[in-house]
């Protein structure tokens, strides 16, 4: 099989709960946990699979990770590149009270990334590369050996410099995480900001409701009109996936934003991060996002 799509990040076991805490008490009760296989690289991985791309992804993994080739296999997704490491697979636990949400993070065989070196040939080989947040040293090493593909990444504010480098054909931002760390007000002027710094592209996703691309030779905004407010930021990689899953195909930025909104809108109605939504209904909804937005 020809691959057209390399991923490079995390494999976690993801763990979610809801607690609130007993009166009188340091202890908390939990009302609601879940666990699944996820991670950046996972979920990208599972979703761009789904809605046809063939994704090879680079990642490491524990002895302990039960399950996860079983749903490569599945999906088609190549693993071949995948480490095996004598650590614990990553875990992310993220506690829901009524005051606050933590979030806990186990970096574990996710450190070895790169244990077993970059196939550079392999790399070169595909349409497109994207980095998802992980260590460091995976990007710094990575970027400046990828000379064909089109490279996307998602900026991680504790190394920016990493990521704002003219390497980068496509820079993923949340829209809070733009503003915080550009300082300005609107999101065009956050996006316009990053762009300045290096990366060819930049796309700013404002909670799932308005997406904002800047790039050199122009500015685009694409805006989901939906009859009711919503805040879609914890589905902000199913944006990424759903963009990534269209624009390897046809390189247009416009029905790609549309295309990631309208998957991450159906990811945050059902509640699920990866949904095995049928193409032909999220296409119906970007196409309307897209006749909206030419009105």
């Amino acid at each position: 099989m020809d691959y057209n799509l390399a991923i490079i990040g995390n494999v976690n076991i993801e763990t979610e709960m809801d607690a609130s805490q007993l009166p009188a008490s340091g202890d908390f009760s939990i009302s609601n946990i879940s666990e699944r296989i996820g991670g950046e690289a996972m979920d990208i991985s599972i979703i761009s699979a789904h809605f046809g791309l063939h994704p090879s992804i680079f990642s490491s993994i524990g002895m302990d990770a039960t399950g996860i080739l079983e749903i490569m296999e599945r999906f088609k997704i190549d693993y071949s590149k995948m480490a095996i490491s004598d650590e614990k697979t990553g875990k992310h636990v993220l506690i829901r009270t009524p005051k606050e949400t933590y979030s806990l993070l186990y970096e574990g065989a996710n450190k070895h990334i790169l244990s077993h070196g970059v196939d550079l040939n392999f790399l070169n080989s595909v349409k497109l590369v994207h980095i998802c947040p992980c260590d460091a040293k995976v990007p710094e090493k990575v970027l400046p050996k990828i000379k064909d593909p089109i490279v996307s990444c998602q900026f991680d504010p504790r190394y920016p410099d990493i990521f704002l480098r003219p390497e980068v054909d496509l820079l993923f931002v949340q829209g809070s995480v733009a503003l915080d760390f550009t300082g300005v007000k609107g999101y065009t002027e956050a996006a316009r900001s990053l762009c300045d710094k290096g990366p060819k592209a930049v796309v700013v996703n404002d909670g799932g409701r308005t997406v904002y691309i800047y790039r050199t030779e122009d500015e685009v905004d694409i805006s989901f009109k939906s009859q009711r407010s919503y805040d879609a930021s914890h589905y902000f990689n199913s944006f990424i996936a759903g963009f990534i899953s269209r624009f390897v195909k046809t390189l247009n930025y416009k029905s790609s934003a549309s295309f990631g909104l309208a998957y991450q809108f159906f990811t945050y109605d059902a509640g699920r991060r990866v949904l095995l939504k049928d193409a032909y209904d999220v296409e119906e909804l970007m196409y309307k996002i897209v006749r909206l937005n030419n009105e």
